[in-house]
């Protein structure tokens, strides 16, 4: 993985003003193409072929409150999507400049198609203890930011949405 200093210049990107009032005001921003097609499919593909080699149907909970893929969130193919992308830049100019630190990788937070109807979905807040996230029960896991990659568009709600 190559190191932030060997980064070309051209793809320092930071929030603008609207954006910085948008993430105060509403608690997130959204801003397309961060992340090129390229770095996508690479990323997929190493999902993919994880999830190829089978998963264990008894921690499929498990995965669905911590990462799927476990072995790869510490692993290039998922993290070049934030340090080698402008969202590494985005990140730190929302929080401040070289100050910004990723702790515990990523995650791999994949949505299969559930059959309950929508309004049946229960959302959760991260960071909660649950019984299938490895937090201590009554402890609360801060975090500064959570940045959300999708790989895959979400055309329609209750698709797998980020919320």
């Amino acid at each position: 993985m190559a190191g932030r200093d060997a980064r070309p210049p051209d793809r320092d990107m930071k929030l603008s003003t609207a954006q910085k009032e948008e993430l105060f005001e509403k608690g997130f921003t959204k801003i397309p193409g961060v992340v090129g097609q390229k770095s996508i499919n690479v990323a997929l593909r190493a999902i993919n072929h994880s999830i190829g080699k089978g998963m264990d149907p008894e921690k499929v909970s498990v995965y669905r409150s911590t990462t799927y893929c476990p072995e790869l969130v510490h692993k290039q193919p998922v993290l070049d999507l934030l340090y080698e992308t402008p969202a590494w830049e985005i990140v730190e100019s929302a929080i401040a400049p070289r100050k910004f630190k990723l702790e515990g990788g990523a995650q791999i937070a994949l949505r299969f198609p559930v059959m309950q109807t929508p309004g049946a979905l229960h959302p959760h807040i991260d960071g909660m203890y649950s019984s299938q996230n490895k937090l201590r029960k009554g402890s609360i896991f801060s975090f500064t930011a959570l940045v959300g990659i999708l790989l895959s568009d979400v055309p329609n709600d209750f698709w797998g949405n980020f919320t």
